[in-house]
């Protein structure tokens, strides 16, 4: 599936790029921003104003709660926050 996501704010520290731009994607992958090229066929186009594209997030100091403490988050409950905020890598605390 071709998608195309417009104005969309695009930070890739990789090459140092910053701004609202344009993203194809096809079969899952970012394969252009900013001016897409001309042959690009989307069968989606989603507005992306107020979101970010950027490499997931390393959480550094991540500690997880033991359940019973007063509350209720296990592993996994954690862990699932933690992607739906961008987190792809966490690192545990050694006193976790």
């Amino acid at each position: 599936m071709h998608r195309i996501i417009r104005n969309i704010r695009v930070m890739d520290p990789g090459d140092g790029f910053d701004a609202v731009t344009d993203l194809a994607i096809a079969d899952g992958r970012i394969v252009a921003r900013g001016p897409l090229p001309a042959d690009f066929q989307a069968e989606e186009a989603l507005d992306g104003t107020g979101l970010i594209a950027c490499p997931g997030l390393v959480e550094t100091s991540f500690q997880g709660h033991t359940p019973g403490h007063g509350r209720d988050g296990d592993l996994a409950s954690e862990l699932r926050a933690a992607v739906a905020g961008g987190v792809t890598q966490v690192l545990l605390r050694p006193d976790t």
